[in-house]
């Protein structure tokens, strides 16, 4: 994540966002062709890492497309559909109960890379329009005062270079974390996804061992929890 987000800072985050949906969500269509779990571990970890680059690209470019007053929202509408997928990955059990483990890993990737090609064609980048009206900006001075105050403009919107790719990194992280305050917020976000992971996948296994030949009842009571607590919030 950390090199996620260094490279959402400095390209082109809709093509980000389609190529990190369009890698989780093949290597979870190929995980039904696996036949051992040496064949599952180079896909889980492909998925985990294409996955960490969606947050850091989708969070920035909301930020840019949407007024800031909107922000809050915005963000609460893009989580509330993470709490969404959890519900639909409970209702899988269900699709695994009909057509097979196997199938169901194939459907839902064959849907993740349909949407990724939607987001190929629908999301844009808010900077190409920046850089754009810069570009506009600068011809319109350069007509007015000969190129005078173009280079003002220019040498007030370049981009400087702060070092090395991992330098970036090392620096961002330290100037983020700087304060107390932000330490805290990142202890207590680390606290909270360990228990939240945690019983995410404990959670069914305790289940189904006290409560034999439940997996309907499971999975269509936890995909309403999960939903509804989660939109909801």
């Amino acid at each position: 994540s950390f090199f996620a987000g260094t490279i959402s800072d400095n390209c082109n985050r809709s093509t980000i966002l389609s190529l990190s949906c369009l890698v989780w969500s093949a290597c979870t269509a190929l995980q039904g062709q696996a036949t051992s779990y040496d064949n599952l571990i180079p896909l889980r970890a492909s998925i985990g890492a294409s996955q960490a680059f969606f947050n850091p690209a989708s969070y920035t470019i909301l930020s840019d497309i949407f007024p800031q007053k909107m922000i809050g929202t915005v963000n609460g509408i893009f989580s509330g559909g993470v709490y969404l997928g959890g519900a639909l990955a409970s209702l899988s059990i269900l699709l695994d109960n009909q057509v097979g483990w196997q199938n169901t890993m194939k459907v839902i990737g064959g849907i993740g890379i349909i949407a990724a090609i939607l987001c190929f064609g629908i999301v844009r980048e808010p900077r190409e329009d920046i850089k754009k009206m810069d570009i506009e900006i600068r011809e319109l001075d350069t007509m007015e005062s000969n190129g005078s105050r173009a280079d003002k403009t220019q040498s007030t919107t370049a981009v400087k270079s702060t070092g090395s790719f991992l330098a970036d990194v090392v620096t961002a992280v330290q100037e983020v974390t700087e304060t107390y305050e932000a330490k805290l917020l990142f202890a207590g976000i680390g606290l909270r996804f360990c228990a939240g992971f945690s019983i995410g996948i404990w959670k069914a296994p305790f289940i189904f061992s006290k409560f034999p030949g439940i997996d309907t009842a499971f999975a269509s009571s936890n995909a309403a929890i999960v939903a509804g607590g989660g939109l909801a919030s």
